[in-house]
């Protein structure tokens, strides 16, 4: 394993993680190296109805009494919610101000729209940042994007409630 600061810092701005598996940020924090799907793992999709199959095949074969969604009130995680019909939801509520009122609205919404349990994930610096940095950064043992604390944040609360899988919308 060879050690390279710069190298790793430019291919994680980059790609979001360190391309090269043999090289590493620091001696003794080994990254877990990013395995793209490969194309025979990957679904074929040509047409919205493509899609739409798709998503619904995936979710007819999971158990959904222990499936939630990470409903942020944006068209991506709209589009899975519209699927994911009296699920539980989990929303992002910030408590140091009046930031993001347009998303919990939608968030709202769409929870009511498709009949879902809504959670909220009360996020601030110090009990959501400040606690969950770290633990994200030294289990990436890479740099850790602006959500990712949240995130953790909101999986630990839905383990709490008997959650086993998190679907997340990003780039629907």
């Amino acid at each position: 394993m060879r050690i390279d600061k710069n190298y790793c810092m430019s291919s994680y701005l980059t790609y979001r993680y360190v391309y090269d598996p043999e090289v590493c940020f620091k001696e003794g924090i080994i990254h877990r190296h990013y395995e793209p799907v490969l194309d025979d793992k990957k679904i074929p999709c040509h047409t919205a109805t493509d899609i739409d199959a798709n998503i619904k095949k995936i979710l007819s074969e999971l158990d959904l009494k222990h499936v939630a969604v990470l409903l942020s009130g944006g068209m991506d995680s709209a589009i899975l919610a519209s699927y994911m019909q009296g699920c539980d939801a989990y929303t992002f509520r910030f408590l140091g101000g009046d930031y993001q009122v347009e998303e919990l609205n939608r968030a709202k919404y769409y929870a009511d729209q498709y009949n879902l349990k809504l959670h909220y994930v009360d996020i601030n610096w110090t009990n959501t940042v400040e606690r969950y940095l770290e633990p994200v950064m030294r289990s990436k043992a890479a740099p850790v994007h602006s959500i990712e604390p949240q995130i953790l944040q909101a999986a630990m609360q839905a383990k709490l409630d008997d959650i086993s899988l998190m679907i997340i919308g990003e780039s629907s």
